[in-house]
């Protein structure tokens, strides 16, 4: 699924680049290969949504790397203090500092390259790290002139770059290298895309040197001293007089005005933004040109060819800071994630403290992993009952009834997915005839279910062949992400789900059980037992392994409950216990109502979607019930309560969920404690 135009998440000030991808092709033809696309970021509610950007987590690793990279520069610019003044070099201090930045270096970018799978970690690694060497060099003449005031007033801005210089050459000759000889193998094109981007970021010197720059280049008053060797000074006084008299050309011209217009694209009826003239390449040349400039005045042929140079280096600037400001430090502070926000907003004043989502998972390039690939998510399945038996007989009755089967499914499964988005759950999975739904909070996944068990009912009364019923999973459970194709400019990351959060909901909609005696006296037939000794020698335990149905259970249209033998029977919807505790966690203590629905006690919660939109839901404890793989599970039913009606509903105390089942119902329990003892009739376990 696309997200917003990369265009409106980057985070400006654009002064000289035009915030447009046609713009960022022409920069950088590879952006939206080379740059991730940044997602969105949660506030603690997991609601709001605090911006787009990429949470970088502050780690002692990096601040030791930044420490390390400091105490090298400054060995630099000791080695370089040393030669103008003709002193003995202590290249053993410095050789030692290099050694210890290359290390911690080469720890944070192996990480980021091994793990990357296409999402462009080191690229983002770069990103971050080139604002920490932009920091240090920029303080570099202040450093020298403490050391010695004369020479840092005549000669600082010159060694900073010179100290960039060797920086620069060590990273090309030592790093770059080992770079493109590390690859995973089954990732090559992303260290390829990581290595040339970096060659790309080390050819513009304003990116490793500069924070921040403002439309009238005050920031470049050491580049223009130390790195062109130009009066910065009388630089932007001839620029300031050429946008001024570009102005007046402009007002007084119309065939300037005319070609100003056709330049830009806009229309010629309005004022022409003059300053985006200047910034386009080659129209400062053509406008040298024009009869009335004064190259003594304005910018000469030499300058010209100059602020071409300076033009591109700062649109290239601009592009990689914008992706450098959406990378944000987050720590972790007394167990939550925390993101200082000071500059964000001109309205706030200071810095806040605000809290992210729990579910948040901060870039860590001290982690193998970089991204903790262990996720908590609410999940929901659903599953047609009896599927694959129902193809079965369309395929006897004939293709054109076949075919039609198939059309009403798709029209079913398209209505499913529009609930799903309008409910703002996250489709990770087709299930063939069924699918996996995720979300960060549980009462949608909840309401969904509820219009999702409606919809079915709807497309049963329309003919929907595959009528026997429908079971719906919900919990919340541990995934594991297995990352299938890294975000590019255009489109987000993408992932497969795994793990126990996966299983546990396929053993909810399944309700296979650990006892599968079946599967192991088929095992033992297949390698040359006698039959008739084996199926005696499990006689006994046949008993244990039956599916015991309750009929009463199963005149409700929808229905769950668990049997004598500890096992899952689900027609309906049914949760974990830890998707009901943080749904009672997240509606807070509220108004109940109770009643009896087919002698079973429920408690019934009054909710809502929106202003308009209200549901009544029923809940109640079924039991442990032992599921294929796993422990005991304790597990609720919900049911629509609309399917009912309001009915006779007794007012229930204002508690929260959990207390009011409490309250209701009796503790968890063994099912087989708990069920009655004789179960109206039985059918041999299928699974």
């Amino acid at each position: 699924m696309s997200g917003p135009p990369i265009a409106q998440l980057l985070r400006g000030p654009f002064h000289f680049l035009e915030p447009v991808e046609e713009e960022f092709e022409r920069r950088l033809p590879e952006w939206s290969r080379l740059l991730p696309l940044p997602y969105p970021i949660y506030l603690h509610d997991e609601t709001s949504t605090l911006l787009h950007g990429f949470p970088v987590l502050v780690t002692d690793g990096l601040v030791e790397l930044r420490e390390a990279l400091n105490a090298f520069l400054e060995a630099e610019e000791g080695i370089q203090l040393a030669v103008i003044r003709r002193e003995p070099l202590l290249r053993t201090a410095h050789n030692a500092s290099w050694r210890r930045y290359r290390d911690q270096l080469v720890r944070a970018i192996e990480n980021s390259l091994l793990s990357s799978y296409g999402r462009n970690y080191s690229t983002l690694f770069w990103l971050h790290h080139s604002l920490d060497v932009s920091r240090q060099l920029r303080d570099t003449p202040r450093r020298i002139t403490r050391l010695d005031l004369r020479l840092g007033q005549k000669q600082g801005d010159e060694i900073r770059y010179r100290v960039f210089d060797r920086y620069q050459d060590r990273i090309r000759t030592e790093i770059l290298p080992w770079m493109s000889k590390l690859s995973p193998g089954f990732d090559d094109a992303s260290t390829e895309g990581a290595v040339r981007l970096l060659r790309r970021m080390l050819d513009n010197v304003l990116i490793f040197t500069e924070e921040q720059i403002s439309p009238d280049l005050l920031e470049l008053n050491s580049f223009f001293a130390g790195f062109i060797r130009r009066d910065g000074r009388l630089f932007r006084q001839k620029l300031a007089r050429v946008a001024s008299w570009h102005e007046q050309l402009l007002a007084s011209d119309a065939t300037a005005k005319a070609t100003g217009a056709l330049l830009l694209g806009v229309q010629t009826g309005g004022p022409l933004p003059a300053e985006r003239l200047l910034y386009r390449p080659g129209y400062l040349e053509l406008l040298s040109t024009r009869p009335g400039y004064d190259t003594e005045l304005m910018l000469g042929p030499e300058e010209i060819a100059a602020w071409e140079d300076l033009l591109g280096r700062l649109k290239d600037f601009e592009l990689l800071q914008a992706f450098r400001n959406l990378l944000l430090p987050v720590r972790w502070e007394n167990g939550e994630l925390t993101f200082r926000a000071g500059g964000l907003d001109r309205t706030w004043i200071g810095q806040r403290n605000l809290k992210l989502a729990p579910s948040t998972r901060p870039l860590n390039f001290f982690s193998p992993t970089v991204i903790e690939p262990l996720v908590h998510r609410h999940g929901m399945i659903y599953d047609i009952s009896e599927f694959s038996e129902v193809i079965s007989v369309l395929s006897r009755a004939g293709s054109e009834l076949q075919e039609r089967a198939f059309r009403q499914m798709y029209l079913f499964q398209r209505e499913v997915n529009q609930l799903a988005q309008a409910h703002r759950l996250q489709l990770e999975k087709y299930l063939g005839d069924g699918a996996f739904y995720t979300n960060r909070l549980p009462l949608p996944i909840l309401l969904c279910a509820v219009d999702l068990q409606r919809c079915y009912r709807e497309a049963i009364a329309r003919g929907l062949p595959f009528n026997r019923g429908m079971r719906i999973g919900l919990n919340f459970g541990h995934y594991r992400l297995i990352p299938i194709q890294g975000g590019s400019g255009t489109e987000p990351d993408r992932y497969e789900f795994f793990g126990h959060g996966v299983v546990e909901l396929t053993r909810l909609t399944s309700g296979k059980s650990s006892l599968e005696i079946h599967e192991i006296k088929n095992t033992l037939i297949s390698y040359g037992y006698p039959p008739q000794a084996v199926l005696r020698f499990f006689e006994p335990l046949e008993g244990r392994n039956l599916d015991l149905v309750d009929r009463e259970e199963e005149n409700r249209p929808f229905y769950a409950y668990i049997n004598r033998n500890g096992s899952l029977i689900n027609e309906g919807i049914v949760a974990t216990q830890s998707f009901v505790a943080n749904l009672s966690r997240s509606l807070g203590p509220m108004a109940f109502s109770r009643g009896q629905r087919h002698r079973k006690p429920y408690l019934f919660l009054h909710l809502e979607d929106s202003a308009t939109t209200t549901y009544l839901v029923g809940v109640r404890r079924l039991g442990l019930a032992r599921l294929k793989g796993l422990d005991e599970v304790p597990l609720y039913e919900f049911v629509d309560g609309a399917a009912f009606g309001e009915g006779t509903l007794e007012p229930f105390d204002t508690l929260t969920l959990l207390e009011a089942l409490e309250r209701l119902g009796t503790p968890f329990s063994s099912a087989r404690a708990a069920s009655p003892a004789q179960p109206a009739a039985s059918k041999q376990s299928s699974s």
